[in-house]
């Protein structure tokens, strides 16, 4: 019969998270991972994998943690502008938490590229690809309403808000206040007129 893990996978995967979040990829070493996750390395192998199986893990989890605001937003009914600034808040508020990394994990690793292989380039990808459909979706929703103007262009609306969505998560990792990074939403808004 196998023994019972000594600790909790759940919290080791969440600090391989902020610690691969905090440093990146290559700058995060299997021994930083086995002292900020508190397992042993054969634990730790046996429990999650190499290097690369516990980055993918922890972009997996970074996904759905983050990801509550946009997936709200997607499925919302709610008039596309006040949900447009409950989202870009939502993030805002997300990037300001103190003592969690700032800016988006998925963001920094799509950036740092193909060092953690192409597994995880393929997830960085379809995560992009998701993001871009669920805008593209909501504005094209909202035309049918009448809610935004039929000379815009729903991709192209849907592509400058998820480029909009990056910006703010890095100007908040760049130290960006919360004023500064409300003054951008309110600008963005005014693209729908």
């Amino acid at each position: 019969m196998p023994r019972p893990k000594a600790f909790d996978p759940d919290e080791a995967l969440e600090q391989a998270m902020r610690l691969f979040w905090a440093r990146g990829f290559a700058a995060t070493s299997m021994s930083d991972l086995v002292e900020k996750m508190g397992v042993s390395r054969q634990s730790l192998y046996d429990t999650f994998g190499d290097k690369q199986a516990i980055f993918i893990a922890a972009l997996k989890r970074f996904r759905d943690q983050v990801g509550a605001p946009l997936r709200q937003f997607w499925a919302s009914e709610e008039p596309v502008r006040p949900a447009l600034r409950r989202l870009f808040d939502a993030v805002i508020a997300q990037e300001l938490v103190r003592g969690c990394p700032r800016g988006c994990m998925m963001f920094h690793a799509a950036v740092a590229g193909a060092d953690a292989g192409p597994e995880a380039e393929r997830l960085l990808a379809d995560n992009n690809q998701e993001i871009e459909r669920g805008f593209i979706d909501r504005m094209r929703r909202a035309q049918e309403r009448g809610e935004i103007g039929d000379h815009h262009d729903p991709a192209a609306l849907g592509r400058f808000f998820v480029a909009t969505l990056a910006g703010l998560r890095l100007s908040a990792k760049q130290g960006q206040s919360a004023e500064a990074l409300r003054d951008v939403v309110r600008v963005t808004l005014g693209v729908l007129g």
